[in-house]
């Protein structure tokens, strides 16, 4: 599987799946297993807020992130055996639109995992007069924390949420999933890329399924959240509860997810039904 490096998010959706298969969890995430999963999110989360910043600016080595050691601790932390580094992750707050992502791939194996956003409706609020194109705002993802690897700084590039992937296995190309959904897209390419690749779902029906996310906690609190879109079987929301420890919330949607999955030759293809794209073939 590939995605895009630091200053991008896209090393927590390798690190919760490289987590999920290392502690033996059931994949399902509508399935009894979905507290589990959910620990895991959370603590990736954590270290993801903890870490990720300009690749130049990052205390650690990127590749750090997805060693066997630094894996091995957040198992740990995830199972309990461990020291928690970080309680859990900072529930950051939605940016308010237009984001978007595109997926697109032909016979030949050639693909696109594309995400296009201002990061806010109206980006930064400035216009280039010459052009009309509007200047994009992620300078809001840095941080003022002192000693922070994405403290605001000249010259760095603040941690970004954007990360389209390309699955690949033996064969070649398998997937191109992308979707939009700010902080929470790692989790939401977990649910789609688990649902197709894992159990078999058409694409199509692996973007439509309800889908749940974990949200972190507000600061002060001790218990993190789990928003939850109607539909979501009540194994999963007893599991989330239960085994998980987390509080339970209802919430309308979490991002907008494509996918397309190559499977016998053919190319099969889902567009979220949450929002107005389509899936189109030639």
């Amino acid at each position: 599987m590939s995605v895009v490096p630091p200053n991008s998010q896209g090393f927590a959706l390798l690190q919760m799946l490289a987590l999920i298969e290392r502690l033996g969890i059931d994949p399902d995430l509508d399935g009894p297993d979905a507290g589990r999963i959910a620990r895991v999110i959370d603590v990736v989360n954590a270290d993801r807020d903890r870490h990720l910043a300009d690749a130049d600016r990052m205390l650690v080595h990127p590749s750090t992130l997805l060693d066997d050691g630094h894996l091995a601790g957040l198992g740990s932390e995830v199972t309990g055996e461990g020291t928690a580094t970080a309680t859990h992750a900072h529930a950051h707050a939605n940016a308010d639109g237009d984001t978007i992502a595109l997926v697109t791939a032909d016979a030949e194996g050639n693909a696109v995992s594309l995400i296009q956003s201002l990061f806010w409706g109206f980006g930064s609020a400035i216009c280039e007069s010459s052009t009309g194109i509007v200047a994009q705002n992620r300078g809001a993802c840095f941080t003022l924390a002192d000693g922070h690897p994405n403290r605001f700084a000249p010259g760095a590039r603040p941690f970004h949420t954007l990360m389209p992937v390309l699955v690949h296995d033996a064969d070649g190309l398998a997937g191109v999933p992308g979707t939009m959904g700010g902080y929470h897209q790692p989790q939401i390419n977990l649910h789609t890329i688990t649902r197709t690749f894992v159990g078999g779902a058409h694409p199509a029906d692996a973007v439509a399924a309800p889908r749940w996310v974990v949200l972190g906690a507000e600061d002060g609190d001790v218990t993190p959240t789990v928003g939850i879109e109607d539909g979501v079987p009540e194994s999963a929301v007893r599991s989330l509860r239960e085994s998980g420890g987390f509080g339970v919330t209802e919430a309308d949607s979490f991002g907008h997810a494509h996918l397309i999955r190559r499977r016998g030759g053919r190319l099969l293809a889902g567009s979220d039904p949450r929002a107005d794209g389509s899936a189109a073939a030639g």
